[in-house]
């Protein structure tokens, strides 16, 4: 190892050196590993802002907007691009949990109040879907909350903002 002056010389020396250069070369190849990973990460989240933005201009030319609104709508992208590829998650998946047996009835029970912060169950169309306002026992299945959750967003909108026109896609719920 170096200059050649120092050499490992009996059997013990021997493989106590073969011992650390492989150990070294673990080392070495996951920090190499890791640091290929970030960049590829960081790769990844410029593609993904680049992509969105791209879209949001080939909009812009399409409707024809002005300078000022196409500057604002252009930036809105940029900056809120690199937050919508972090909210990204395997829908697909957690709906397989949900449904799968594989979630508790108790943690089934206990999730469904706290979606939101809450809000979620406090919605008047959630109310609508739950007798429970009655004398009979609550009979929203357990389930249910958890699924209307995964396809749920949070949005925030002003006082008096008409949020569905009566020719909306029927496929939009807002909660």
């Amino acid at each position: 190892v170096g200059f050649g002056d120092i050499s490992p010389v009996t059997q013990w020396e021997i493989g106590a050196t073969m011992i650390i250069f492989l150990i070294g070369a673990v080392v070495h190849s996951i920090l190499v590993g890791e640091i290929i990973s970030q960049v590829t990460r960081v790769e990844e989240s410029d593609q993904f802002v680049a992509e969105q933005t791209a879209l949001v201009q080939h909009f812009v030319n399409h409707t024809e907007l002005d300078p000022s609104s196409s500057h604002m709508l252009v930036e809105w992208a940029g900056s809120d691009a690199k937050r919508w590829m972090t909210h990204q998650y395997n829908i697909d998946g957690m709906r397989k949990l949900i449904i799968g047996r594989y979630m508790t009835r108790p943690l089934m029970g206990h999730l469904p109040s706290k979606l939101f912060g809450g809000h979620l169950m406090s919605n008047q169309f959630v109310k609508c879907l739950s007798p429970g306002l009655n004398a009979e026992p609550d009979i929203l299945p357990p389930r249910l909350p958890l699924l209307l959750a995964l396809s749920s967003y949070r949005s925030y909108f002003e006082t008096g903002e008409v949020t569905f026109q009566r020719s909306d896609d029927p496929s939009n719920l807002f909660l």
